[in-house]
């Protein structure tokens, strides 16, 4: 055995000897993360409210993913009516093109904020884990220091003692 090291332990990790720490868990099973469930689509429409589309602009991604759609549909009808489609047609191309870019740039926006979310509860942990390690150094220095203290204080008292005896 090589490498000893767990596959949760973090970077750096690899030479230290803190066998009784626990391993890092796995991101995603730690956090404010609530585990995912499956959701139907009435579920999904009936969490819509006039609350969340009149302040659909504060929600992350979707300034990135309304206007990439925008300008995606934008330019695809227009090059449907450029190459002499029937308005109806080029119409229909360019809210299918809005539509479906809309979609690419939303899940791969949440895609890229999931990640970085991960990210930073690893980050969390490693620090977490770190403070663990340096509380675990720290108490050991003490013993040590007790230790030797003891040690000392019991050398200071058998110097002292007279090896002579008067009477």
């Amino acid at each position: 055995m090589a490498n000893d090291t767990s596959p949760t332990s973090p970077p750096g990790s690899e030479g230290t000897s803190s066998s009784s720490l626990p391993p890092l868990p796995d991101p995603s099973t730690v956090g404010q993360i609530p585990p995912r469930q499956k959701a139907t689509f009435s579920d999904a429409i009936n969490s819509i409210s006039w609350d969340s589309l009149s302040n659909i602009h504060k929600t992350p991604c979707a300034r990135q993913t309304f206007l990439t759609g925008i300008a995606t549909g934008f330019a695809f009808g227009g090059v449907k009516l450029v190459l002499r489609a029937p308005l109806y047609s080029a119409c229909n191309w360019a809210v299918g093109m809005f539509t479906a870019t809309s979609w690419v740039v939303w899940e791969a926006c949440e895609w890229r904020r999931g990640r970085e979310q991960d990210g930073m509860i690893r980050a969390m942990q490693i620090i977490e884990y770190k403070k663990l390690e340096r509380e675990k150094k720290l108490e050991e220095r003490r013993e040590q220091l007790r230790v030797r203290k003891e040690e000392d204080e019991r050398l200071k008292r058998e110097a002292e003692k007279r090896w002579w005896k008067p009477w």
